[in-house]
């Protein structure tokens, strides 16, 4: 492709707008206040700008992964010390084994609670560019070769720049989704435990669509057996990412722990063995005293809330090809979508003018296999 000059000052101003829309921090406008989007788990959605992230976990077919810088020395120096501590349990606990990998992968087995010396504890941890992943799932002895397989699958999975798959801190594991996958999250608006808003995402396939556990009222129970109160201020049937789901809003007084909260409820009763539309449960909770902007921010969550691509569809690739372009395109700009061998195109012709010629487009190409965005041209 051949630029021209004024092509390569919008390529430098795309740059710059890119690296402050990437995933899980894109700014925008909703209702009377600016929000962020955050990418969680298979989930995107936006809160408002005014909280901000404190904490991460999740949780896929029992295994939890996490992701985190790389420490300058290379992982080998925090392996060691992961190594030694599980050297220092009390027997019959311990270590049992360990095994570097050609690929860099660390993994180890042991023992880790005394009353189920069967149980064994695996820990992986891998090297992926500047980031390391870790990895723990409990499994019997003897079958740990199987979690260990997971495990190794999982973290194999991952791609920093993947726009499809389930999403860790940075980056995403570029699998079909399990049978049971789960997310937490929590934000503040001081940066305070006092002042928090703690979240949670839950999907599970489901053999028929579960309408049982939201009508069962598990936790409002629980609440009630800790010596709490609770009163329901809203329940209904209630539209999400474009599902039938139901919601619930209730208060909650816990005198044993001096806290007033609010809690919210959706679930989506999910349909009959299907993985890309499993039962759907999403939790919030915070301080009764930030009543109103919790109620906002539910608001706008719900409202904002999307499943992220389990695959790289031309619809999702034009969808974030626009996004990718916005600073460059006219209104109404009309998409060409096409396959070139491994990669998805999305090319958007843009109107000649003067030197640049009829064939002067934007184009945004992606790698079909992890949605990541491999190239974006604007010229001629």
């Amino acid at each position: 492709m051949k630029y021209v000059g004024e092509s390569l000052l919008l390529l430098v101003a795309l740059g710059v707008l890119l690296l402050v829309a990437r995933p899980g921090a894109m700014a925008g406008e909703t209702r009377s206040q600016p929000v962020r989007e955050w990418w969680i788990g298979r989930f995107r959605f936006q809160l408002p700008t005014t909280v901000d992230g404190t904490g991460r976990s999740q949780e896929l077919s029992r295994v939890g992964v996490a992701v985190s810088p790389a420490p300058s020395e290379g992982v080998g120096p925090q392996w060691e010390e992961q190594l030694a501590a599980l050297e220092r349990l009390e027997p019959p606990c311990g270590i049992v084994g360990s095994e570097v990998r050609a690929d860099g992968t660390r993994l180890a087995w042991s023992r880790k609670n005394s009353a189920s010396p069967h149980i064994l504890t695996v820990e992986a941890l891998r090297p992926s560019g500047s980031v390391a992943l870790s990895g723990t799932v409990q499994a019997e002895q003897g079958r740990e070769s199987l979690a260990t397989e997971l495990l190794s699958t999982l973290l194999g999975s991952y791609s920093r720049e993947a726009r499809i798959g389930f999403f860790l801190e940075e980056g995403a594991l570029t699998l079909e989704p399990s049978r049971e996958e789960t997310t937490r999250a929590s934000f503040s608006w001081s940066g305070t435990a006092d002042d928090e808003l703690s979240l949670s995402f839950h999907t599970r396939t489901v053999a028929e669509p579960d309408s049982k556990t939201f009508a069962d009222l598990a936790e409002e129970k629980a609440v009630g057996l800790a010596g709490g109160t609770w009163k329901a201020a809203r329940t209904g049937r209630r539209v999400a990412a474009g599902l039938d789901g139901r919601e619930r809003v209730i208060t909650v007084s816990l005198p044993k722990e001096h806290a007033e909260l609010v809690r919210y409820t959706w679930v989506f009763p999910g349909e009959a063995g299907s993985a890309t539309h499993p039962m759907i449960t999403v939790k919030a909770s915070g301080p009764s005293a930030r009543r109103a902007t919790l109620d906002e921010a539910w608001e706008v969550l719900l409202d904002s809330l999307e499943p992220i691509p389990v695959m790289l569809t031309e619809l999702e690739a034009e969808r974030v090809a626009r996004r990718e372009m916005a600073a460059v395109l006219p209104p109404g700009a009309k998409a060409v979508v096409s396959v070139d061998g491994p990669d998805l195109v999305v090319t958007f012709p843009l109107a000649s003018s003067g030197s640049r010629g009829a064939d002067y487009h934007a184009q945004v190409r992606f790698r079909r296999s992890d949605g990541q965005i491999t190239q974006r041209l604007v010229g001629s």
